[in-house]
């Protein structure tokens, strides 16, 4: 019947066509719950809960696989101004900065994909999170580099970091 205004809750109410309680149970479900409290608790079936559960997973794997060929092609764009990068440090300079980098984009990565699945960050975002931080680096890194600069400037002395500075005066 085209035409005919059928007054349900969902239209009264401003909710849509049905209410859904998916992203609920998923949060209960990363919270520890067992698929048994969830059915009690929701009153869903338990195919329905698992459906839910597998279709979360489903979505943090797959932008996690796409994010990491990214990953992967960034971390080369990075390699390219360490390699070219001015000899003032030696020529292990590049190899050791290369493996800190990897090291750290690897633990970022980890690191957000942990937050995705406890639903701190929305699983569609979370994986991207280190290749837009080392996106960054790499444009700082290339902009450096082209420049003909030290990627790290002279004025970011290790030596005058904090934790590493040898306290020889007492302050007043």
């Amino acid at each position: 019947a085209q035409g005919i205004y059928l007054p349900t809750r969902g239209n009264l109410q401003g909710i849509g066509r049905g209410q859904t309680h998916k992203a609920q149970i998923v949060g209960h479900w990363l919270r520890g719950a067992t698929y048994d409290q969830l059915t009690r608790q929701s009153r869903h079936s338990l195919s329905a809960i698992q459906r839910y559960v597998q279709t979360f997973v489903r979505v943090v794997e797959l932008h996690q696989r796409l994010a990491l060929p990214l990953g992967a092609l960034l971390l080369c764009l990075l390699a390219i101004p360490l390699g070219l990068s001015p000899r003032v440090h030696g020529r292990s300079w590049g190899l050791i900065v290369g493996l800190l980098v990897f090291l750290i984009y690897y633990v970022v990565f980890t690191a957000s994909w942990r937050l995705a699945f406890t639903a701190h960050l929305n699983p569609a975002v979370a994986p991207y999170l280190a290749n837009i931080l080392f996106a960054l680096v790499a444009i700082y890194f290339w902009r450096r580099t082209l420049k003909e600069l030290p990627l790290v400037p002279q004025s970011w002395s290790w030596r005058k970091l904090w934790f590493l500075r040898k306290k020889t005066s007492f302050p007043a």
